[in-house]
């Protein structure tokens, strides 16, 4: 017998699959479309994907997945339900597993246009540039009349450093499609790298008139905020960014992110770091006969891209270009223990445990960086692991770490001056004091660690490599135990060959300089604002 609305109880779980309460959920849709003794339509593939969509628009990443895979299960070729779930995971930094959906679905249907836009998006963040130039190319030719392919080719000629080739793609998107607030935006991005500031600001306040998405609205800040900064014009500029902060923490997947997470994080490593913990294990006790990794560690824009790219540039290092290695190793090792706080973990792991462990990692990297990296000096760099620093230590006692410090006043200014994917670690860069909040958390889980690791590690500071670039090179090639290669003094030159999934993708693209150096103040007035937040750490790395 069908299932009736009377049957379904106000707290059950609704049928819809959305993971709420039916009185929550569709029962007040059922109750106006369907008489009371009358059984509502259980939603078809069609409807659940459309729900599912809602939910990703929402932010409801968790429910939309779950919808996601349930129409794939059911019908394992649905175009819309893997197009779906392929954006979503590429939300999530699920990059690999996103493309492969992708690629399901073009095999189904190889001539949507829009599919192979998302493709091309998904292999530019798996730093495949020419198959993403691939890709956006088979867009335009599918579908010349829509700018998404322009504007997706025009990207892959930014990150090939084709700075006009870029411009023209760019112009081609906004020419097939003039009301596109993407592409002009992106168009006035390109301008502002070329040096036409006037055009670029005239384009971006233009759009910023029209009834934009938040996100929308906070690229365009962004992207204005810079082209006043370069003009000189310091206060409109803070302002702008500001702004664009605001308008990021209202989109929906903004608001359903607790900043908290982030900080009890760092809380409970504090908690479990001590002396007696990371003097526990050594190389001796856990030995596998395979050296630990370099760990690239430091707060986010503190010059770990630099430190790493000049690293990259000798021919016997590998460097990860921020993939999610540790990540993916502490999401396994959350199955299985009964304690899923990593840092809970640490001191109950047992010689088994920490084996089990390092084989995990070594997987995880040879998977992600396709390649085996035995016998490598391999360089995992992601700045916040620095907060997985104790679990490194546990694990890896034989691992070097490279710990990158900066300016805390211009890493502060340059975390809240750029556009990252939210998450419970980069939201606290939408405000200025919530910034200086989140460094003054993590840093001072390094200045109590510094005290205690039992790892081998140096601190480099970015000042001091553009001061003296020679010399910190080869501190740094002497530390990974690697001899001296000409090739690092010429690192711009190969970075220019490689994707760099960073923001300073184009800045490691140049010769050394000092723009970046004391850039804080020009917004002297504004850094006071957080100075007593940032002033032990300014005194602690020797910058007052």
């Amino acid at each position: 017998m069908a299932n009736t609305a009377s049957q379904i109880g106000r707290n059950d779980p609704c049928p819809c699959g959305s993971g709420r309460k039916y009185k929550k959920c569709c029962m007040g849709k059922a109750a106006r479309t369907q008489p009371r003794t009358q059984a509502a339509p259980p939603p078809n593939q069609r409807e659940l994907v459309q729900v599912a969509a809602d939910h990703a628009h929402a932010g409801r990443l968790d429910q939309a997945r779950q919808l996601y895979e349930k129409v794939l299960r059911a019908s394992p070729r649905d175009v819309n339900a893997l197009y779906g779930l392929a954006e979503l995971l590429g939300r999530l930094s699920r990059t690999q597993q996103a493309i492969e959906l992708l690629r399901r679905a073009i095999g189904v249907q190889d001539r949507h246009a829009h599919l192979h836009v998302l493709l091309s998006y998904l292999l530019m963040q798996a730093g495949d540039v020419e198959g993403a130039r691939q890709s956006a190319r088979r867009a335009i030719k599918l579908d010349p009349t829509k700018e998404a392919g322009y504007r997706m080719l025009a990207d892959c000629h930014h990150r090939m450093h084709q700075l006009d080739e870029a411009i023209a793609a760019a112009g081609k998107a906004l020419s097939v499609d003039p009301d596109s607030a993407n592409a002009e935006i992106f168009l006035a991005s390109l301008q502002l790298q070329k040096g036409d500031l006037a055009d670029a600001r005239r384009r971006l306040e233009g759009v910023l008139k029209r009834d934009l998405h938040q996100d929308l609205v906070h690229r365009a800040l962004t992207e204005l905020g810079f082209v006043l900064d370069k003009l000189g014009e310091y206060d409109a500029a803070f302002e702008a960014f500001e702004k664009a902060g605001a308008a990021s923490a209202g989109r929906p997947e903004a608001k359903v992110i607790d900043r908290s997470v982030s900080f009890d994080r760092v809380d409970d490593y504090k908690a479990v770091a001590t002396k007696e913990l990371l003097s526990k294990w050594t190389r001796e006790t856990v030995d596998d006969g395979r050296p630990g990794p370099t760990f690239l560690v430091g707060f986010p824009r503190s010059g770990t891209t630099l430190t790493e790219q000049i690293m990259a540039a000798h021919p016997d290092v590998v460097t990860a270009d921020e993939r999610e290695i540790l990540g993916a190793t502490r999401a396994e090792m959350s199955t299985w223990f009964s304690e899923s706080n990593v840092p809970g973990m640490l001191p109950q792991l047992d010689r088994d445990d920490i084996a089990r462990i390092r084989s995990t990692y070594w997987k995880h990297a040879e998977s992600i960086m396709s390649m085996s990296l035995a016998g490598k000096t391999f360089v995992d760099k992601l700045p916040l692991n620095i907060v997985d620093l104790p679990l490194i230590n546990v694990v890896f006692p034989d691992a070097r770490i490279i710990v990158a410090l900066r300016d805390p006043r211009d890493v502060c200014l340059s975390c809240f001056m750029q556009r990252f994917g939210l998450n419970t670690a980069m939201i606290n860069f939408l405000a200025w004091e919530q910034t200086a909040a989140y460094y003054a958390k993590v840093m001072d889980l390094w200045l109590h660690l510094r005290e205690i690791v039992t790892l081998d590690f140096i601190e480099v500071r970015y000042e001091d490599t553009v001061e003296d670039f020679e010399n910190q090179a080869r501190r740094l090639l002497d530390f990974l135990g690697v001899p001296w290669d000409e090739n690092v003094l010429n690192f711009h030159e190969q970075a220019r060959k490689r994707f760099v999934s960073t923001p300073s993708f184009t800045s490691v693209s140049e010769r050394i300089h000092r723009r970046a150096v004391g850039r804080w103040r020009n917004y002297a007035t504004q850094v006071q604002e957080i100075s007593e937040t940032l002033a032990p750490f300014i005194t602690a790395f020797g910058y007052d």
